[in-house]
């Protein structure tokens, strides 16, 4: 999955056309469209296993929500570099405020038995969202 993610990351990076709430989509639908493909009794167990990190088996890769969280803090820094947006942006609250909505959706999906479909509601969720998080410090 790692290698997966690392390569959503590289596609960021060259999206040249894309302002920072289209690359946010992007990473976005990526990430729950790798999350369905692993399906939704994965993603229950991970989330079982993740809720409480120091209760995580010992062969269990509980660095996922760290890694997530490192990969949007650098899409927004870059964001912030390429003068999208404002230097001031609290980048640290804004990347929390993402996750928790990325992370929200995972858990509806689960939580729902699979009647909230990620595939219709990520990018409408994504945009509005972002878009909402984001429009104080856009340039």
């Amino acid at each position: 999955m790692q290698a997966f993610f690392a390569q959503i990351e590289t596609n960021i990076q060259k999206m040249k056309n894309k302002n920072i709430v289209g690359r946010l989509v992007y990473y976005f639908e990526e990430f729950m469209k790798e999350v369905q493909r692993y399906g939704i009794n994965i993603c229950r167990v991970w989330f079982k296993e993740v809720i409480d990190p120091n209760k995580a088996s010992e062969n269990y890769d509980n660095k996922k929500w760290q890694y997530d969280f490192e990969m949007l803090k650098n899409i927004l820094n870059s964001a912030v570099q390429n003068k999208e947006l404002k230097e001031n942006t609290p980048i640290e609250l804004l990347t929390h405020l993402i996750i928790s909505q990325l992370y929200g959706m995972m858990t509806v999906w689960c939580m729902s038995n699979n009647e909230f479909n990620p595939k219709i509601w990520t990018k409408k969720i994504a945009q509005t969202q972002l878009k909402s998080i984001l429009n104080e410090y856009l340039i």
